[in-house]
């Protein structure tokens, strides 16, 4: 597990003997990965190399036979570090001769173009036209890819990764597979451009916060199918709404008479129209809900904020976690805000528990509110 020198690039050894590369020390902006090192194959690659030094193009030879990291969740340490550099990359190139990876329009899949594994953050697309040859999109593969405005998903997927298109920030439209049953979580979370996204007849379960944050969206219109929306909770035992879809008094959930989505719009008092009473128009108050107005001194009115955010800048980092706990052995003062932002536990004190959540929501391991939007 040594890091070793050779030149700009820094590696280690596998069991096997082969080479992997972890680091790159270089300036250039189109790189090369050699194949072989201080007379050693190289067969793996962590994209993770490029934080400090990300190009915009890297050439991966036919030897490599496992590229890795490219800020999948369960690497994250320093979240907006690595956000920033790797946005750098636009474009992945692999050798026609490897048997283990192809690219398609600098857009990194396995070799038989099965499974769509990284797009690099960098890359700027109008629009992103997926190979209908590809049944699978990875975990993460298009997270904080925010110069794409708009992707269609052939109907030869049948399986989303989670936080598939997170952090989007330009994507406009998307147009998913008719074969998908399931729209995982985080999905399309913070998408804050998003304005249209169809919900085909085969999805059944729409998961967590799979479009939290998408404040452009106005409508979605479910299947009759879908019998699975979760209310997420916690152990304070208070029960967070509108976990699925965006926190906006704008937003209308299309559904059906009798549906699990017309519960669920009632459960959490959102906004709905039934899509089987012949109008878009609220016609009954026992057939379709009430749009709700804006009034004085009710909890909508309040100021919101990112649960663990302490520092307000948009990410959830060890920063955050610091403050916490700084703030808990009395080194720090937090405002009455910033307690609730920092009181992940809801015991009404800040402590090193509090600080552990958000530590271990910045390494991808969301068990509590972290990341939430409260009220403050």
């Amino acid at each position: 597990m040594y890091e070793l020198i050779a030149g700009e690039f820094r590696y280690n050894i596998n069991g096997e003997g082969s080479a992997r590369i972890v680091a790159y020390t270089g300036g250039e902006q189109k790189i090369t990965i050699p194949d072989v090192i201080n007379g050693r194959t190289v067969a793996g690659l962590s994209l993770d190399s490029f934080d400090e030094n990300c190009p915009e193009r890297i050439i991966v030879p036919a030897s490599v036979t496992s590229i890795t990291g490219g800020f999948n969740w369960t690497d994250i340490w320093e979240e907006n570090r690595r956000v920033s550099t790797l946005a750098t990359l636009s474009e992945i190139v692999v050798d026609e001769n490897n048997e283990a990876y192809t690219t398609v329009d600098g857009i990194l899949y396995d070799k038989a173009v099965t499974k769509l594994i990284y797009c690099p953050r960098g890359k700027k697309s109008d629009s992103v036209a997926i190979p209908d040859t590809v049944t699978e999109i990875g975990d993460q593969a298009f997270y904080c890819c925010s110069m794409i405005g708009n992707v269609t998903v052939p109907d030869s997927v049948t399986k989303l990764g989670w936080a598939v298109f997170s952090g989007c920030t330009s994507l406009e439209t998307v147009r998913l597979s008719e074969k998908l049953e399931v729209i995982p979580d985080n999905s399309f979370s913070q998408c804050s451009s998003l304005v249209s996204v169809n919900i085909p007849a085969s999805i059944k379960t729409i998961e967590a916060w799979a479009f939290d944050g998408c404040y452009s969206l106005n409508r979605i219109d479910i299947p009759k199918e879908v019998t699975d929306l979760p209310t997420y909770s916690y152990d304070g035992g208070e029960t967070w709404e509108q976990m699925v879809f965006p926190v906006d008094d704008d937003f209308v959930l299309g559904c059906y008479s009798n549906s699990h989505g017309e519960q669920y719009a009632k459960d959490h008092n959102i906004n709905y129209v039934l899509l089987d009473d012949g109008s878009d128009s609220d016609t009954d108050s026992d057939t379709s809900a009430d749009i709700k107005t804006d009034t004085p001194d009710t909890p909508d009115d309040k100021p919101k904020a990112v649960c663990g955010d302490l520092d307000d800048d948009g990410l959830i980092t060890a920063n955050d976690a610091l403050a916490i706990l700084r703030s808990s052995i009395g080194m720090e003062t937090f405002s009455p805000e910033q307690d609730k932002l920092a009181d992940i536990d809801g015991d009404g004190s800040v402590t090193a528990n509090d600080a552990l959540a958000v530590l271990r929501y910045s390494v991808g391991i969301d068990d509590g509110i972290v990341g939430k939007e409260i009220m403050i």
